[in-house]
């Protein structure tokens, strides 16, 4: 009989137990119904692949990932019925983009990645700054234990620093092409140094965020120089038919019809004049 007691009374204590994880799981999971935002290079083509995966507090994937697609040419995409247990995610884009000098969409793909909390948020957008700031917010979550918010602030105002740029008071997963004359300016910058030096996109982006990584300083002087060569050029009319300011405007603002696009032309007429780095 008291064997029988104890192992009821063994038995409520267990489903007790069991209520108690589930609700204290539930209470910390993320839930989103609907996360959307725009993948851009220039803005991804549809049918662009979408990776949403989570990460763990030290920025390792959990293996719980969400695809879908770019939806339309502006480069958005959503998801729907999200949950995840940790707040932090990788967002992975692949596939073309629209070109803004070319005034097309390129037949060779890259890949974006963003790093985000999503806590707080509902829509993130993936970027070159976002892409090119990554594995410096990696290096000093990991290396240096900052939070992932002091990363995520220091790795942005360090990549602005390359090309001379005052910090911005947004984060770069919420810049858009279309309203940010900043973000259209590097974005620009970026695409057009392989036309200049043979240099492939991926490989430049790589080498830049590779130089960044332990001290958030470019210190690889002759890729600064690139950079900033490549921004005069694009600032003259070098005889180029693509590779200008004003074909680059026309471009976007064809891709765009009824948007105002942002003054970058500023931006990039700066970086050019700023002597940053060695001729």
């Amino acid at each position: 009989m008291c064997t029988n007691k104890f192992l009821r009374s063994l038995t409520a204590v267990a489903v007790v137990l069991v209520a108690v994880l589930f609700t204290a799981c539930n209470k910390d999971s993320v839930k989103k119904d609907v996360f959307r935002g725009y993948a851009q290079k220039g803005p991804f083509a549809a049918g662009s692949s979408v990776t949403i995966s989570e990460l763990k507090t030290d920025l390792t994937q959990t293996g719980k990932t969400y695809i879908t697609t770019i939806s339309d040419n502006s480069g958005s995409f959503e998801l729907t019925s999200i949950e995840l247990v940790s707040n932090y995610v990788q967002l992975k884009v692949e596939g073309n983009y629209f070109h803004e000098f070319a005034g097309m969409v390129t037949y060779s793909p890259i890949t974006l990645y963003t790093l985000v909390d999503v806590a707080n948020i509902n829509s993130a957008n993936v970027n070159v700054l976002t892409h090119l700031e990554k594995p410096r917010v990696e290096y000093l979550v990991k290396q240096e234990k900052k939070s992932f918010s002091a990363a995520k602030k220091q790795a942005q105002q360090e990549v602005l620093a390359i090309f001379g740029f005052t910090p911005s008071n947004t984060s770069s997963e919420a810049l858009d092409l279309t309203n940010d004359g900043m973000l259209l300016a590097i974005s620009s910058i970026l695409v057009a140094v392989p036309y200049y030096s043979f240099t492939d996109l991926m490989e430049l982006m790589a080498n830049i965020s590779e130089d960044i990584k332990t001290d958030g300083i470019l210190n690889n002087t002759a890729l600064g120089t690139k950079l900033i060569n490549c921004a005069k050029d694009i600032c003259t009319d070098d005889g180029s038919i693509f590779y200008t300011l004003e074909n680059a405007r026309r471009n976007m603002e064809a891709k765009y019809p009824n948007i105002t696009i942002p003054d970058f032309e500023s931006y990039i007429r700066s970086f050019a004049n700023s002597g940053l780095y060695p001729k």
